[in-house]
């Protein structure tokens, strides 16, 4: 059985019928721009922290112990309202370039998190007690503010086909 076929019979399931055919669309693209929103603006409190545009008398581990669990739970709701968007109209999301370039600056920011986490973090002890922070956890801040506005921007145009790469 081939994609397209699971994605079709997934498609008529009919929850996700019920769903995509009324008000309720709306309602979950609501919900999902609004868990975006939590994600990304979460991250953007301890990104600015990291490139010392604010809260410089702040600990970066003890702003993230206290913001990032927000962030998980904004990209748990995030994900599932996203996911159900693109199974309610895969034949949108598919063959649409501003959806995957929204998914690989995801991607991107997810690879910088993890490279940051399994370096820079690492050594948080010695440089989060009012020391400039290191150039590597600026650049992962600033690395994820760019590729989180970029995935932003382009979920702007899945809808808007031909315009910047929406759908061929």
């Amino acid at each position: 059985m081939s994609a397209v076929e699971i994605l079709s019979g997934i498609e008529a399931w009919p929850v996700l019928q019920a769903i995509g055919d009324g008000s309720w669309w709306i309602a979950l693209d609501a919900a999902h721009i609004l868990f975006q929103a939590l994600v990304v603006g979460s991250i953007a409190l301890v990104d600015l922290r990291l490139l010392g545009l604010c809260w410089r008398s702040a600990k970066v581990a003890e702003l993230s112990r206290r913001i990032l669990p927000w962030t998980w739970i904004g990209f748990g709701g995030a994900a599932a309202t996203g996911l159900l968007l693109f199974l309610i109209q895969w034949e949108v999301y598919l063959f649409n370039r501003a959806f995957w370039l929204k998914i690989a600056f995801m991607g991107l920011a997810g690879v910088n998190m993890a490279i940051f986490h399994a370096f820079t973090w690492r050594g948080v002890d010695q440089w989060d007690d009012g020391r400039p922070t290191p150039v590597a956890a600026k650049a992962a801040g600033f690395l994820s503010m760019l590729f989180w506005l970029c995935s932003i921007m382009s979920a702007r145009y899945i809808w808007f086909p031909g315009a910047a790469g929406g759908s061929s």
